[in-house]
């Protein structure tokens, strides 16, 4: 993957588990780019099956899952192309760095990936009050995706905690990181799982 340059722009996949600030960092991201940018938000491409729709964390949606976020990758490789700046926000995973890895590597579009983890309690009370009303169930998957997000071997490097900074602050870290290539996406990580 080529390595980006100064001015030109790039991909950067903003992730991490629920309640780490990505929604939130990303907007601010993408709104004070020093160039023109696009904020996607990978959940709504999920929103947008509607027949057949199997939630992302039941098993059997791997095959929908892989072909979501390839409609993902595909639509900001898209952006880039047209000189965007884009910042994807969502729920990816090492797991899912393949698809993304091998669209990113075809297009030559340079691409980071940064992971935003604040600490399960800190997380867990985000979500409580971003929605009061989650379900047992939701608050497990909460709680499964922090610790699936939690020991990150070689992608440690691309780990920013959140637990005790604004979604401001993180922006603003993010942005004077990324020349650094800190979170430079460079090679796939781990194979596809769920």
């Amino acid at each position: 993957m080529s390595t980006p340059s100064a001015n030109g722009p790039s991909i950067i996949i903003l992730t991490g588990p629920p309640g780490s600030g990505k929604t939130t960092t990303g907007e601010i991201l993408a709104s004070k780019s020093p160039t023109k940018s696009v904020h996607m938000r990978a959940d709504n491409f999920f929103d947008w099956v509607r027949s057949g729709f199997i939630p992302p964390d039941d098993p059997k949606s791997m095959e929908q899952n892989q072909t979501v976020l390839t409609a993902a990758a595909v639509s900001a490789i898209a952006y880039w192309r047209g000189g965007y700046e884009v910042i994807v926000d969502g729920i990816i995973g090492p797991w899912f760095l393949p698809i993304f890895h091998a669209a990113f590597m075809k297009a030559q579009a340079p691409a980071h990936y940064v992971v935003l983890r604040a600490s399960p309690e800190v997380a867990i009370a985000r979500a409580m009050t971003r929605n009061r009303s989650e379900t047992e169930r939701e608050m497990e998957a909460i709680r499964s995706l922090h610790e699936a997000f939690g020991n990150l071997g070689p992608l440690e490097a691309h780990v920013v905690d959140t637990s005790f900074i604004t979604a401001e602050h993180a922006a603003r870290d993010l942005r004077n990181a990324l020349p650094s290539g800190r979170f430079l996406l460079r090679a796939p990580q781990a194979s596809l799982q769920n």
